[in-house]
């Protein structure tokens, strides 16, 4: 059926990026009813916002393709004994958030 191993990631990722993109059209539509309650008496949002919805159809699209591709990968095999080299490592984390030094009101 699909003999191009990318030929079905892609067509998933047009797939989702033209469902996104109604969906963007839906919303536009949607908000530019309210626009006034939105945005103030101009009714215009901000410039940068205008491209949004294209940001999100194509970050939707690209992603269909990535966990498409992902799918599709053979699953490899992996160490199921960890290595002496790895038991060496230790992590510390310490949590010096201003948080940490505010007094509960029960411990007072």
């Amino acid at each position: 059926m699909v003999t191009d191993p990318i030929m079905l990631p892609t067509l998933v990722a047009l797939l989702i990026a033209g469902v996104v993109a109604i969906a963007e059209s839906l919303h536009v539509r949607r908000i530019g009813r309210v626009a006034h309650l939105a945005f103030g008496v101009g009714g215009t949002p901000r410039a940068w916002t205008r491209a949004v919805p294209v940001i999100r159809t194509v970050a939707a699209g690209l992603s269909g393709f990535g966990l498409t591709v992902l799918t599709m990968q053979e699953p490899e095999a992996i160490e199921t004994q960890p290595t002496a080299a790895g038991s060496k490592h230790l992590l510390v984390c310490f949590d010096a958030s201003p948080s940490m030094y505010v007094r509960t009101t029960g411990s007072c």
